[in-house]
């Protein structure tokens, strides 16, 4: 082998810069990318053969200079110089070199290429490695080959994306030496034999195989090099050595190497035979310039070879042996000599040719004789038929137009019939011009000579006896628009006919036996078609063929090719019993079919080739028959055609796919009828009302039939490949149905759509992959059209004829009633109802190809490509029924458990682990950007979906499984460049991973996988780690996200959405952690750098005015896409970027303050002083800055809201009715996740799609406006979308700052109030936003009104009650009555659908707070009389326009939760409204609300709650009752009560007749009974306030109401035992009403009063006496209460502790304060309350004794006549809870109120008051005890006093008892003068105290005076 350059020679490669680094002469070009792809030739191909986006064409121009040299040498690159230098050392690196046979310098390059290639090659052994290395080393063989090979095809093509690499490459290319260094290099390939060295770890027929592939390649090259880059007629040094070669291998076949191949080798080696007979073809045709000596070129423009290369070539030629293979050549050479001869004959012969003169013929005739023994034509076919002519071969179209030259060759040389095998030669002429060929080039270069085109000439001069020959010629020339029109003209114009007659229909030329004259008129076909034109009588022809009685006969007779066909095919169907055969003895076979096959199968290539000729083609039909009758319906005929040929004839499945073919390429035509036909056809199943097909046969359908008994059983399936065409062409015109405005189309449409959709799902998809495949192309392709046709529909059905693109986004179809049924059809099927079984050929084609990823060859394999398409649509159909399911509802699917579930029941578990390794996957960027998409989705359902998974470990099945996973990920995210698409999907990945479970993150370096987490975030018991773990993190993601922020500015202007994502991790990493993962964030927080990026990114500037109002557009790659739009997404992503760092930052302080230790409230700068890292103290401190809060007050709080655009309005008006914005409307699954959801163009509408709607409706005339529209729509929703994330994001910041911060945060460190800043700056926004009145659908108002809200309650709670706030507070509620009337006035006048309170509601909130602050405000703010003024008239107006709002909500037709939830609200701020404060007066205030008539509405709403049952009643319902009783505090509000109605609201209800029977009782469920207490309460409200003019009106009315109820007063009164809270509520309420009305008895008629001083004699006496026992016997009250609420009962559990506890334990040691056995005590939390309200009933009832019994009177002693006075309690000692209470009764009141006032005394004494709890509880205890005792001593003395004074009482007796009163006194006094001496310890007692003390005093005087006691 000759030595040639070698790596040991300089290759005058790049300069090095220090470092190692190849210095770029590119300084755009980025250097990652460079490194990434200059690595290995594999990386290289792969990025030219995808024209890979993410290598740039300036990268690729600087990467192919870089390896320029190495490509230049081409296969020398990897030769030795010196076998010396081989090393045999023992490193890998030697062991390497000595398997390679390649020096170490070449070695060390081969294995840094494979090692960058193969990440994972330092887990091989070294037997392994250099197993892998020789298969790489050969890999990189071939790809170098390839690489040249690209780049010398699209040299020439401007439009390739390398282009400039190519031009590049060629311009610095010495061609001449590079073909002499290739020309060797394969006659080196070709030369190798058994000798050759084959290493021992490399098979024999591998190491063949090898360099076979190398011989192809190589051979492919000098193709390429010949078909452009040599000039024509060069020197034939080349010709003449590579035909040399060619014969004594015969062209390839004959080599050393074939003794050590298996059969996929003899398939290889035949490649090398076509390939070099190919070469040979094109090496001839280019150095003999053939072209230049055709005899159809002038003779002045002809070139001849020098003799003496004739002779050289002439020589080899005599010496061809007969192996097929040379005949090729001698045909082609033959008809060279052919064009010499002819060329001299019509000059003259030169000199150097005249020797050669005589033997020229003998020349010619023995080679062609040669030729055609050798079946030239067949080698000729085979060659055609084989792998290089396949149609993903790169320069497949070359070989094509190489042919194309020599037929043409041939055809100048040779008369056409004497050429054999016409029927293989028409077929071998016509496989040059399919799939692509040159036809075009044909028509403009060769349709002009006659010689050329001699084929279709004598084709023409059969026809159309001989059918076929122009039939096939015709439809392989159909392969573009142009040439398509040229057939339909010729077809147009036939000057002669040919067919068979029988003898006695002529008429012979006596002068010339071989002209003919029609003897009767003659019908063509007469046997076999009717209705077939007729030859007219005396039409002259001519005999061509003479067969027994019958001639064939060229008739000179003009006619249409085109009438012809329609008249074959109509005819076709009515042969059905006709006996005579079609018989033709030029042919071996019955034609009739054929012939009707051929038409359909021409006709499907014109109209697939230029659709439009179908209006042609009917408007020259119309002209060619004069019948009257329309010819117009070729649906009709081709449908009746196919009909025919499914019931006559055996085999259809050719004839019946190229039917349908027409019938698709037919459809945009005769859309109706084709419709209807398939409807009433029984093509397709029929569905039943369930949308499922009828299967009341075997066969739903003849399409079914025909595929189980024709296409299964052959193994092929044409037919159902056409009918998923069929449906596609179907659902790519949908939209145009709709714009037929045929009503009946479309229903017809609807249902042939929907029958097409079940076919295909449950015919052809679930069972497609068992069927038996003859050609495996087939199994590809009709999971590929399947997939389409779903994909489309979950699409929305876009009229778009390409295959849907991964990234295509969901259209809204929710208003059209087809496409949504047919989307819900897909999700129920395949999510829902039958998953499991639709489901299972997407999970096959997942899993199929997951063994097909990472096969390196798989570029050359056309069916892997096809899989490539296959998994991306499967990919993207699971994505988008994922999308949809996640948009429809929250149930879960089966779909989403089985892929989540990884138990050993599903067979399915499997399949996540395979999505995820897609990844990794290199050969589509679809797949893995889809895999990241669909886990993601996954995810984000995977915690409803599967809730026991306690981390991703558990997920992805273990542990090692889960880390590769993470390294998949991470290293498909670090090595990917300028793809932004994938690296934000795998980001997305991470940060929804993290917010399921912090899952993926654990990884960041921590080792915390031995320690997984549940989902409380506390560790788990698992198996210690083996320290030498298999699998290892590779990188951290919390790291590469930190190094993402460091070069933050780089990041945000390359990839803004990468930059956003990234921190979208971050911030949901900070969201997620738990408590047991803090250590993740540790590194992270205490990372300083960090922090200071995020300053920076906070303080970026967003410059947003650079591209306002450019919205023109551009075409790029296809797409529409505006100026702006870039721009747009940049500002936006910027935006939420920033959104995201206050996000994180509010997550920061909130787990800084968890893990505080001194949480105790603190001024602002003790906080930050407080925070654990230098930098967020920074950005705090910055952030909180009063200047800097103003700028984002100012900023944030600024959207771009603009009214709706009118324009898109208007053009969307004046369009048809496909374009619409609903049409183009896009669904999203999330606005973070979904990648479809991007800012700019596409934010709300699919621009794309409105460009394909446009151009369907033919609207293109207004299309650039429309689009800018929409463009200008959706930036402006961009701009303000991103604006409302940046202020929600700042917003929920500054709600945890203030409730962290508290006080620190009002109070700057200047100890400046900022409080008012940001109370007035943002309701000052919101009332701006809110008159705006824009009708926007994203609006700020809501986020507004939360803060304003938000920002009140933590005002409140710091509970600085200054006079600068309550003042800011008064003015505040002017401008919230400003926001607040706004609003609801907009509300008023929306309709139904945009009523919404979700602005209004936190005003009226932040509204009552103030209110409620202000409630007690009164003096101060009467020293501010502007404000006050202010104030009041403010909430006198909102007083009247929340009246106005409150009838208008409840006017609403339907009242839902939220309306109940604004009309208690509204209620809660009507009461503030009422009171003094706000409303001075009542008389105001009170003619506002007649005028509304808002009392008789609320008496309304009463009664309305009252009829429903009680879960349903309105949340209102005690919001009414509660606001009725705030009126009934007013003399005026009671007055108008009663005059409105209320006695008859309370006495006729729902609630009456249970209370007239006494049944009310409590229940938690149904807690009836508390309204019945509140009703008590109002009426008593009104009795005690009604103003005296009405006084009678309502005393009647409430002696009514007790007497209505009476029995229900009366069961309360009884109190029975066992008791609760409810019913004492219930006595406290009647006591309450008891009390009043006993102060008006005197006023009652006599009759009435008697009526009600039934209560006050023995029912309350009795009451008393219960209620006194249960107060003073606290073990019998802690038996007798139960508890009821589960408050109450957790309060019964409570013991006493502390103070109190001591207290009791000292003055009351009977009473049991531990927990017994059944959890009771005899004291506790409830038991203390259940006290307090029986010393507040027991109150009520004293003090209506004192009225009834006049004790002032008494005590005055102007008792008129003591025996009259009443008297009701007597005068004993006896105690008991059954009988009426008696003076001992009040003699236990007060010994128990003195034990409750030693508890006190004791607790002073002790100064136990901080160790109280519930200290304000006992203060009021005690001071009610005070109470209780001085009235139980003012009742005692004056029923003694009355009864003493009686002539019927015992005086003595009496007097005893005035003794035991006088030592209580005197006992109580000693007590309360001890408590008045300790000083400070009762200050807020005192005043009680005193006035007790003098009570006190005053008895004693009474009773020294009158009584005698002393």
């Amino acid at each position: 082998m000759t030595s040639r350059l070698s790596l040991n020679t300089p290759l005058s490669s790049p300069k090095i810069q220090k470092g190692g680094r190849t210095e770029l002469m590119d300084p755009s070009v980025n250097p990652e990318v460079f490194n990434r792809y200059k690595r290995s030739f594999r990386a290289i191909r792969f990025a030219l053969e995808k024209a890979d986006i993410r290598c740039p064409p300036n990268a690729m121009k600087e990467i192919i200079r870089h390896h320029s040299p190495s490509l230049k040498v081409c296969l020398d690159y990897f030769n030795n110089s010196h076998n010396t230098n081989i090393s045999k050392d023992d490193t890998l690196q030697g062991l390497a070199s000595e398997a390679l046979q390649l020096n170490t310098r070449t070695t060390h390059f081969i294995m840094k290429s494979f090692e960058s290639e193969y990440e994972d090659y330092n887990q091989l052994d070294n037997g392994e490695y250099l197993s892998k290395l020789h298969e790489f080393y050969y890999e990189e063989r071939l790809n170098l080959i390839k690489i040249l090979c690209k780049l010398l095809f699209y040299s020439k093509d401007t439009n390739w994306y390398y282009y400039i690499s190519a031009k590049y490459f060629i311009e610095n290319l010495n061609i001449s030496e590079f073909l002499d260094r290739i020309f060797d290099q394969f006659q080196d390939l070709a030369d190798i034999g058994v000798q050759a060295f084959i290493p021992e770890n490399i098979k024999p027929f591998s190491f063949s195989m090898q360099y076979i592939k190398e011989q192809i390649g190589i051979l492919e090259l000098l193709c390429l090099i010949y078909k452009e880059h040599i000039p024509r007629q060069s020197t034939k040094k080349y010709l003449i050595k590579f035909l040399t070669h060619c014969m004594n291998t015969k062209f390839g076949y004959n080599q050393f190497l074939s003794l050590h191949i298996n059969s996929n080798g003899q398939v290889s080696l035949t490649e090398v035979n076509h390939f070099t007979q190919i070469l040979i073809v094109l090496m001839t045709l280019v150095e003999f310039n053939f072209t230049g000596i055709f005899p159809s070129v002038h003779a002045k423009n002809k070139r001849v070879a020098p003799s003496d290369d004739v002779r050289a070539v002439i020589e080899r030629a005599l010496k061809m042996n007969d192996d097929p293979s040379n005949g090729i050549f001698l045909w082609l050479w033959s008809s060279y000599l052919t064009h010499i001869q002819h060329f001299y004959d019509e000059t003259s012969w030169p000199k150097e040719y005249q020797d050669l003169e005589s033997y020229f013929n003998n020349m010619i005739s023995a080679n062609v004789s040669k030729a055609y023994n050798l079946n030239v034509l067949d080698s000729i076919h085979e060659i055609f038929k084989g792998p290089c002519f396949r149609p993903e071969e790169l320069n497949v179209k070359g070989y094509k137009r190489t042919f194309k030259t020599y037929f043409i060759s041939i055809f100048e040389a040779f008369k056409i019939h004497e050429i054999p095998k016409h029927q293989l030669l028409v077929e071998c002429f016509a496989q040059v011009f399919v799939d692509g060929g040159p036809c075009r080039e044909f028509f403009k270069e060769d349709s002009f000579f006659e010689k050329r085109i001699s084929l279709f000439t004598w084709s023409i001069s059969w026809f159309p006896q001989n059918f076929h020959p122009l039939m096939r010629l015709y439809t392989a020339l159909s392969g573009d628009e142009d040439s398509a029109e040229e057939i339909f003209v010729l077809l147009k114009n036939f000057s002669q006919c040919t067919c068979l007659v029988r003898d006695e229909q002529l008429k012979f030329e006596v002068s010339n036996v071989n002209v003919v004259y029609v003897k009767k008129p003659i019908k063509l076909f007469d046997n076999i078609y009717q209705g077939i034109f007729t030859i007219p009588e005396n039409t002259p022809g001519y005999i061509i063929g003479r067969f027994d009685d019958s001639k064939l006969v060229q008739w000179n007779f003009k006619y249409s090719g085109w009438q012809l066909f329609l008249e074959m095919l109509e005819s076709f169907p009515l042969i059905q019993g006709r006996v005579i055969p079609d018989y033709d003895p030029t042919l071996n076979d019955d034609p009739t079919p054929s012939r009707i096959k051929e038409i359909l199968q021409l006709l499907y290539a014109l109209l697939s080739s230029s659709p439009s000729l179908v209006e042609k083609i009917l408007d020259h039909l119309e002209t060619c028959f004069k019948d009257n009758k329309p010819h117009n319906d070729l649906a009709f005929t081709i449908f009746a055609v196919i009909e025919y040929v499914m019931n006559n004839i055996p085999d259809v499945l050719d004839f019946i796919t190229s039917g349908l073919q027409c019938v698709k390429a037919l459809l945009p035509y005769f859309k109706g009828k084709i419709v209807f036909y398939l409807l009433q056809s029984g093509f397709l199943p029929k569905l039943t009302s369930d949308d499922l097909p009828e299967e009341s046969s075997q066969f739903i359908c003849k399409l079914h039939h025909l595929l189980l008994k024709q296409e299964c059983v052959e193994g092929r399936y044409p037919i159902t490949i056409t009918v998923l065409d069929l449906a596609i062409e179907f659902f790519n015109y949908l939209d145009d149905f709709n714009l037929e405005q045929d009503q009946e189309l479309w229903n017809n449409s609807k249902e042939i759509l929907h029958s097409l959709t079940s076919y295909i799902l449950n015919v052809v998809f679930v069972s497609y992959d068992q069927w038996r495949y003859k050609n495996e192309l087939e199994h590809i392709q009709i999971g590929i059209k399947c997939l389409t046709v779903f994909n489309k529909i979950l699409l929305g059905c876009p009229p778009d004829f390409d295959i849907p693109n991964y990234n295509d986004p969901i259209i809204d179809v929710t208003k059209d009633s087809l496409r949504n049924s047919l989307r819900n059809y897909l999700w129920d099927h395949f999510m829902m109802n039958e998953g499991s079984y639709n489901i299972l050929p997407l999970f096959s084609i997942i899993e199929r190809n997951k063994k097909l990823s990472f096969n390196f060859e798989r570029t050359d394999n056309s069916h892997l490509k096809k899989y490539d398409k296959l998994l991306e649509l499967a990919l993207a159909f699971l994505l988008r029924l994922f999308k949809i399911h996640k948009i429809k509802t929250s149930e879960v699917s089966w779909l989403e458990s089985a892929m989540l579930d990884r138990t050993n029941v599903n067979f399915n578990r499997g399949l996540i682990m395979v999505i995820s390794s897609y990844i990794l996957y290199p050969h589509s960027l679809g797949v893995p950007i889809l895999s990241s998409e669909l886990m993601t989705l996954l995810f984000s359902l995977g915690e409803r979906s599967i809730p026991f998974q306690s981390s991703l470990s558990g997920l992805f099945g273990n542990e090692a499984e889960t880390i590769i996973i993470y390294n998949n990920f991470i290293k498909r995210f670090t090595t990917e460049i300028n793809v932004e698409d994938l690296r934000v999907a795998i980001l997305n990945f991470f940060t929804v991973s993290t917010k399921v479970h912090i899952g993926l993150a654990i990884f960041g370096g921590f080792e915390l996988i031995s320690n997984q987490l549940d989902r409380k975030g506390k560790k788990k018991e698992t198996d210690k780690l083996d320290k030498k773990r298999k699998f290892k993190i590779s990188m951290n993601i919390n790291d590469v996200i930190v190094g993402l922020l460091k070069d933050w500015k780089k990041v945000y202007d390359t990839e803004p959405r990468v930059f956003l994502a990234a921190v979208r991790f971050l911030s949901a990493l900070w969201e997620n952690v738990r408590k047991g993962e803090f250590i993740i964030l540790k590194k992270l927080r205490e990372n300083n750098e960090l922090w200071i990026n995020i300053t920076e990114i906070l303080y970026m500037r967003l410059n947003d005015n650079g591209h306002h109002g450019d919205e023109s557009l551009e075409l790029s790659q296809g797409t529409v896409v505006s100026r702006a739009n870039a721009h747009v997404e940049k500002i936006c992503c910027g935006r939420n970027i920033k959104a995201l760092l206050f996000r994180l930052l509010g997550r920061e302080l909130c787990l800084v303050t968890s893990q505080m230790k001194d949480k105790k409230n603190k001024n602002r700068g003790e906080f930050i002083r407080s925070l654990p890292a230098e930098g967020i103290r920074k950005i705090l401190q910055n952030i909180l800055e009063e200047n800097m809060l103003k700028f984002c007050l100012e900023k944030f709080t600024r959207i771009d809201q603009q009214p709706i655009l009118m324009s898109t309005k208007f053009v969307e008006e004046n369009m048809s009715p496909l374009v619409k914005l609903n049409r183009l409307t896009i669904l999203y699954w999330s606005d973070d996740y979904d990648l479809t959801r991007r800012y700019g163009d596409n934010f709300k509408y699919d621009i794309h799609l409105a460009w394909k709607l446009l151009r369907l409706s033919k609207e293109i005339s207004i299309a650039n406006s429309f689009l800018k529209s929409l463009c200008e729509e959706s930036h402006h929703l961009s701009r303000v979308s991103s604006q409302v994330v940046l202020l929600r994001s700042w917003k929920y910041f500054m709600e945890i700052t203030s409730y962290i911060l508290s006080d620190g945060f009002w109070i700057t460190e200047q100890k400046t109030d900022i409080s008012w800043l940001i109370l007035k700056k943002v309701a000052e926004r919101l009332v701006d936003e809110i008159r705006r009145g824009h009708n926007v659908e994203i609006t700020i108002r809501d986020d507004l009104a939360d803060l304003l809200l938000h920002s009140m309650e933590q005002l409140i709670i710091s509970k600085d009650l200054s006079k600068p706030r309550i003042v800011h507070y008064a003015e505040l509620v002017t401008l919230l009555y400003n926001s607040l009337t706004s609003v609801i006035n907009q509300t008023q006048n929306l309709d139904e659908g945009h009523f919404t309170s979700t602005t209004y509601r936190p005003i009226l909130q932040s509204l009552i707070l103030c209110l409620r602050v202000l409630h007690d405000a009164n003096q101060i703010l009467k020293e501010e009389d502007n404000v006050l003024s202010q104030f009041r008239q403010s909430c006198q107006s909102l007083l009247s326009e929340l009246c106005d709002f409150l009838v208008v909500i409840i006017k609403k037709d339907e009242i839902n939760q939220d309306r109940e939830e604004d009309i208690l609200i509204i209620l809660t701020v009507l009461e503030y409204l009422i009171q003094p404060l706000c409303n001075p007066y009542p008389s105001i205030w009170l003619g506002i609300l007649m005028e509304k008539k808002i009392i008789t509405l609320l008496l309304n709403m009463f009664i309305y709650s009252m009829s429903m049952p009680w879960k349903d009643r309105p949340k209102f319902s005690d919001g009414v009752i509660y606001f009725l009783l705030t009126l009934a505090n007013f003399p005026v509000g009671a007055s108008r009560l009663l005059i409105d109605g209320i006695m008859s609201a309370f006495c006729n209800n729902k609630l009456s007749v249970e209370l007239q029977e006494g049944k009310v009782e409590p229940n938690l469920e149904e807690n009836w009974h508390k309204i019945w207490c509140l009703m008590l309460a109002v009426i008593t409200a009104m009795l005690r306030t009604v103003e005296k003019r009405n006084l009678n009106m309502i005393l009647k009315s409430v002696v009514g109401f007790i007497s209505l109820y009476k029995k229900q007063i009366q069961r309360a009164m009884e109190c029975e035992l066992p008791t609760n809270m409810f019913k004492l509520e219930e006595i406290q309420y009647i006591t309450i009403l008891l009390y009043h009305l006993s102060i008006h008895l005197n006023s009652l008629e006599p009759d009435i009063a008697n009526e009600c001083l039934f209560y006050y004699d023995d029912p309350l006496l009795i009451l008393l006496a219960k209620l006194t026992y249960l107060f003073t016997h606290p073990k019998y009250s802690s038996r007798v209460m139960i508890p009821l609420t589960p408050e109450e009962m957790k309060q019964s559990t409570i013991l006493l502790t502390g103070g109190i506890k001591l207290a009791f334990e000292n003055v009351l040691p009977d009473i049991d304060l531990t927990s017994s056995s059944d959890g009771g005590s005899e004291m506790n939390k409830f038991l203390q309350k259940v006290q307090q309200k029986l010393l507040s009933i027991n109150r009520n009832i004293l003090a209506t004794y004192i009225n009834l019994t006049e004790s002032h009177n008494v005590f005055h002693m102007s008792i008129p006549s003591w025996s009259d006075q009443l008297v009701y309690l007597e005068p004993l000692m006896k105690v008991t809870d059954k009988d009426p209470a008696t003076i001992a009764t009040l003699f236990e009141l007060i010994d128990h109120g003195m034990t409750l006032v030693q508890l006190w005394e004791y607790i002073l004494d002790t100064n136990k008051f901080n160790n109280i709890d519930d200290l304000e509880f006992w203060q009021i205890t005690w001071k009610s005890s005070i109470i209780i005792i001085e009235m139980s001593f003012v009742l005692a003395t004056s029923q003694l006093t009355t009864c003493f004074f009686s002539e019927e009482r015992n005086k003595e007796d009496i007097e005893d008892l005035f003794t035991e009163v006088f030592e209580r006194l005197l006992k109580f006094t000693r007590v309360v003068r001890k408590l008045l001496g300790m000083g400070a310890r009762v200050l807020s007692e005192e005043s009680d105290l005193k006035s007790f003390e003098v009570v006190l005093r005053n008895l004693q005087n009474f009773l020294t005076k009158t009584i005698g006691i002393m």
